[in-house]
């Protein structure tokens, strides 16, 4: 199966069952989420800060609580716009300000910051699997 193949495969995926893949610790199906929900993630959050030069710090923020929180979410169906705000809002309470992107590609970064923080009870579809 080539690149484009399995992207398109990929693509197909609905967020809910994305987060799935997230709560096994799926860096390649969190990338795409990211690349899914960053941009509205920003725009939630420049609304929920009134300040458009934090609000893609928020986002970030926001899709690493999703990350490391992602098992906590097993079986999410539907709408994963709630979700995101919600991480937004406690994203946007916080102060905390992530450093400097390194480079242009966003979602490289936050997917490179997602690798290094641990996922809170991993037990996602392969660790079902496994235990069985």
């Amino acid at each position: 199966m080539n690149a484009s193949a399995e992207n398109d495969i990929m693509a197909r995926f609905p967020d809910g069952e994305l987060i799935d893949f997230i709560a096994s610790g799926n860096l390649r199906m969190f990338e795409r989420f990211c690349h899914r929900w960053l941009a509205q993630g920003t725009t939630m959050a420049a609304q929920a800060t009134s300040d458009p030069h934090l609000a893609l710090d928020v986002a970030r923020r926001a899709l690493l609580r999703l990350w490391q929180t992602a098992p906590a979410h097993l079986g999410h169906r539907g709408d994963v716009s709630p979700l995101v705000a919600r991480f937004v809002d406690e994203a946007a309470r916080e102060p905390t300000v992530l450093p400097a992107l390194a480079g242009k590609d966003m979602v490289g970064d936050i997917v490179a910051a997602a690798h290094a923080l641990p996922q809170a009870d991993p037990r996602g579809l392969l660790s079902r699997m496994i235990r069985r």
